[in-house]
């Protein structure tokens, strides 16, 4: 969460070839007991999402010849494993169950960004108004989240993209992206998606002023011991 997959599935959902959904939470539906029959029925009848509308993405509705099916929803999996019992192989069950290949999309981006995205957001102020508290709360769930999605992408197709990276060079991201989908080369989409990105990704860790040690003592050695995924 709030590292930058909104405005990657704007993009990618910019094609005409694809279809993502926002927030259906398939796997969570699949381990509920819906059917193959009934997620596919929800997703083509799903929406793209009102921040992505707001943006002004094109295409998010109008489909040809759709080639890649995908949602928008970055905890399915972890809170499926880390809230309620899934095992590790959960990606790859719901692909056998969908009898389809299941690919994830990882985005990333500074540590520090995305905690403090958290921090400085209005749900998480109400929840704890005490700014230490709340550091400690969203740093633990950094960790937390962290560590789940590198555990349960292991044996899996997945794709990182970092945030940052994105932003720099989007047109070299995007055919990357394309070919691990084997999606057709597409010129003219990546030119005119590619103009739509910020090249100069928000550092909100400027934002906020961190509590004295909290970036050293809690964050620095995990990130040590966990280096981005490559």
């Amino acid at each position: 969460g709030r590292s930058g997959h909104t405005v990657l599935s704007g993009a990618l959902g910019s094609r005409m070839d694809v279809k993502l959904s926002e927030e259906q939470k398939y796997i969570s539906k699949w381990r509920r007991g819906y059917s193959k029959e009934q997620i596919l029925a929800e997703h083509m009848a799903s929406g793209a999402g009102r921040t992505r509308r707001q943006q002004g993405w094109p295409n998010l509705t109008e489909f040809t010849d759709l080639l890649v099916i995908g949602d928008k929803a970055g905890w399915d999996a972890v809170n499926e494993f880390n809230k309620r019992d899934a095992s590790a192989t959960v990606i790859n069950e719901f692909s056998a169950f969908m009898d389809m290949p299941v690919k994830t999309i990882v985005t990333v981006r500074h540590p520090l960004d995305n905690v403090t995205a958290w921090v400085d957001s209005e749900k998480y102020k109400r929840v704890f108004s005490d700014d230490k508290l709340r550091f400690r709360r969203m740093i633990r769930r950094y960790k937390r989240f962290y560590t789940a999605a590198v555990t349960i992408l292991q044996g899996t197709d997945y794709f990182v993209v970092t945030h940052e990276e994105f932003c720099n060079n989007p047109n070299n991201m995007l055919q990357r992206l394309s070919d691990w989908l084997e999606l057709p080369s597409n010129r003219d989409w990546r030119r005119e998606a590619g103009a739509r990105i910020n090249p100069s990704p928000h550092q909100r860790r400027n934002d906020v002023k961190w509590p004295d040690g909290y970036f050293e003592e809690r964050l620095v050695p995990f990130i040590r011991e966990n280096p981005l995924m490559e």
